[in-house]
């Protein structure tokens, strides 16, 4: 199939047949057609595009916490969220975080740049990306009162279509109860969804 010949040139170090179970915190999943780790925005763009353009679904993996994967596994490409880059905007006590950051990572270097505010999640398993898809809250905290703005990927809407990246502001995403707008259109819409960059 030229789709999947692509797909392999267009993403080196995509594996076939991975075994998702390890990837997860449960430990359950069975196997995705294809396994892909995305290191930087730039490769997770790419991974995304790749996918559209071979037709194929996509689901992005963060930490893997609060997520079950079918014994089934996942008829598609599995993009495992590993981006890291925290700059901190120390004059505006701001900090810019890539989705694949881990809560815990991104409390402690705030810590050692004496930036604090994100404590209520200490202990929060995952990373940014699911954090902010899912509101993440607790102690009467939620992690949307802190955003200013989030960069998402949006997937065209046509077959082959580009995807481009976008910046929202807090009311957009429009953060309720462990909940957002990004979760909320998830629950309408199937294949291609939003990427939080």
């Amino acid at each position: 199939m030229d789709s999947e010949n692509e797909i392999k040139k267009t993403l080196p170090g995509l594996i076939e047949h991975e075994i998702l179970a390890p990837h997860t915190t449960m430990q359950v999943g069975g196997v995705a057609d294809y396994y892909y780790r995305a290191e930087t925005i730039e490769e997770l763009i790419q991974s995304v595009q790749a996918a559209i353009d071979a037709d194929i679904p996509y689901l992005i993996l963060g930490g893997g916490s609060n997520v079950i994967v079918s014994d089934y596994g996942f008829p598609g490409l599995v993009i495992a969220n590993q981006t890291k880059n925290i700059a901190f905007l120390l004059d505006n006590a701001q900090a810019i975080v890539d989705s694949g950051v881990y809560l815990s990572h991104l409390i402690t270097k705030a810590a050692s740049q004496e930036l604090g505010g994100l404590e209520f999640l200490t202990g929060v398993p995952g990373t940014i990306g699911g954090a902010v898809y899912n509101n993440a809250s607790c102690w009467d905290n939620a992690l949307g009162d802190y955003i200013r703005n989030v960069t998402l990927l949006l997937p065209g809407k046509e077959p082959q279509e580009r995807c481009q990246v976008v910046s929202v502001d807090q009311e957009w995403m429009d953060f309720n109860y462990r909940s957002s707008k990004l979760k909320e259109l998830a629950k309408q819409q199937e294949g291609r969804k939003p990427v939080i960059l």
